[in-house]
């Protein structure tokens, strides 16, 4: 079979046909990068993305070098997922598993996990080499507002419709943004957290996003204080959850601060993104999983009663 082989920069895998696929697109955003790079200070990335073309399809591979104590191949610290415009011949498959080996073997690495589809959801085979398997959550913003909340289980909806006095929620974009919000943001969240949890520099990129027109704050106030943030990153195609803080005092007077945060953004981005992207949810795990993810992750699976599967594996799968 005849086909080529070329080298894509950061730049460039925003012009290609992935920039319009929910998993990836926010991802290819400059803002987004740099907000990794900064997460990630204390190592090093090196862009290893490629395409395989012939003419009958095409593949994308984001592809990162992170090198800190060890070397390992990911996507800015996420899973390695490859994009194709239709399913795989069998041909063309060996063909990409090969140009991932000599990738790994030139480079010495051995460290480096795939996420791939699992497209029988009912009940998805579980072969040694798979370390998790997770439900990716969507909430598809093109729905109505009814169809929306149909498409949540029962009692999210139940928590969505009760009201809580004096409790207000503000969206805050680059039109009201008042100087510092973030920055009081990231007090709350080192409050919460007994602890900095991540570097100043982080947060200033945090709020370009926001002045870019890319992000959005919720803020939540109770009479005059405001007892929790949220932060939302967005393009024209998904709405990504980006991180959240909550005074632990209220939760359990007004426990459905999250829930109506969330449905907030949901009715805010219509028209603005196709998806909101929550996170994932753990449906099988060699090792154990934190109660406290767990319990957030149960959380979260409540906008959405569809199934969308990956497989995390540890080593290139038999079939993309």
């Amino acid at each position: 079979m005849e086909y080529s082989f070329q080298e894509v920069s950061l730049k460039d895998l925003k012009n290609t046909f992935i920039r319009n696929d929910k998993n990836i697109s926010h991802k290819l955003e400059e803002n987004y990068i740099d907000f990794k790079k900064e997460y990630f200070k204390n190592t090093n990335f090196e862009n290893f993305s490629f395409k395989i073309k012939n003419l009958d399809n095409e593949i994308i591979c984001p592809l990162t070098l992170q090198k800190d104590n060890e070397k390992k191949f990911n996507f800015f610290g996420d899973e390695v997922q490859v994009f194709y415009l239709k399913d795989l011949s069998n041909e063309l498959n060996s063909i990409l598993k090969e140009v991932l080996k000599n990738i790994l073997k030139t480079n010495k690495v051995k460290n480096i996990k795939f996420k791939i589809k699992v497209y029988n959801p009912i009940k998805p085979n579980i072969e040694d080499s798979v370390e998790l398997v997770k439900n990716e959550i969507f909430v598809d913003l093109s729905k109505s507002e009814k169809d929306m909340l149909l498409s949540f289980k029962p009692n999210l909806r139940n928590e969505i419709k009760k009201e809580n006095e004096n409790v207000s929620y503000q969206i805050i974009n680059s039109d009201n943004y008042l100087k510092d919000e973030m920055f009081r943001m990231k007090d709350m969240h080192e409050l919460v957290s007994g602890k900095k949890t991540r570097s100043h520099a982080s947060w200033e990129i945090n709020e370009k996003m926001l002045k870019n027109k890319n992000a959005l704050l919720v803020k939540v106030n109770q009479n005059n204080t405001t007892i929790s943030y949220s932060l939302f990153y967005y393009n024209k195609i998904t709405c990504s959850y980006f991180s959240s803080c909550s005074l632990r005092e209220y939760f359990k007077q007004i426990r459905n601060i999250q829930h109506k945060t969330i449905f907030n953004v949901a009715k805010y981005m219509q028209n603005k993104s196709k998806y909101l992207y929550l996170g994932s949810s753990t449906e099988y795990s060699k090792t154990d999983i934190d109660p406290k993810v767990a319990n957030i992750e149960k959380f979260k699976s409540k906008f959405s009663k569809k199934k969308n599967f990956f497989k995390i594996y540890n080593k290139i799968p038999d079939k993309f």
